[in-house]
């Protein structure tokens, strides 16, 4: 038996972002590192560090407001006492 291989021939129809693996009578099609999906249609994947840098940047930008409310607090309540005795 004549084995083809499926391979040579546009990546064995197998998307770009994959890699074409020829065996007896077929052929494999396995996403690359960094990519998920079948084979024929893979995606990037996310990766942990993007969806916790959205989480970062908020926590920082809420615990700042939080501060700054705090410090304008203290500020009003000094000049209140010195304006006013």
């Amino acid at each position: 038996m004549l084995d083809i291989n499926e391979c040579l021939v546009n990546n064995g129809g197998c998307s770009s972002n994959a890699n074409c693996t020829n065996t007896p009578g077929s052929f494999l099609c396995i996403c690359k590192e960094g990519y998920s999906g079948d084979g024929l249609n893979c995606a990037a994947q996310k990766t942990e560090n993007n969806q916790t840098l959205g989480i970062g940047i908020g926590v920082g930008i809420g615990g700042g407001l939080l501060v700054l409310f705090i410090i304008g607090l203290i500020i009003f309540f000094f000049l209140r006492k010195v304006i006013f005795f």
